[in-house]
């Protein structure tokens, strides 16, 4: 299965809202802390929150602004996603993206 690539540009509009969501403010605390599985990571220039589960760094999506809708719709429609059924397409973001309740 193929992996989602995030563009720059949005990178940058992901990094514009972290803050602003309440949501993230504790995962933007953890970050701050000794917390391993919260960080503060650059990206293509961007200071982003990431979370660290196992070998994989998701980056955090806040709420908000349709950054998460967007993510979900280009997952579902286009090529590496292939029309997958809802559990295929959330692993397929799961490997780069994170948000609190997303499995839901």
């Amino acid at each position: 299965m193929a992996a989602l690539s995030v563009e720059p540009s949005f990178l940058h509009s992901v990094a514009s809202h972290l803050r602003e969501d309440t949501e993230l403010a504790p995962l933007l605390e953890k970050a701050r802390g000794p917390d391993p599985e919260f960080r503060m990571s650059e990206r293509h220039g961007v200071e982003l929150l990431v979370r660290c589960d196992r070998d994989v760094e998701q980056v955090v999506i806040p709420a908000g602004h349709g950054l998460r809708q967007l993510l979900m719709e280009e997952a579902h429609v286009s090529a590496i996603g292939g029309h997958l059924g809802v559990g295929k397409m959330m692993g397929v973001l799961c490997a780069r993206v994170f948000w609190p309740g997303m499995r839901k």
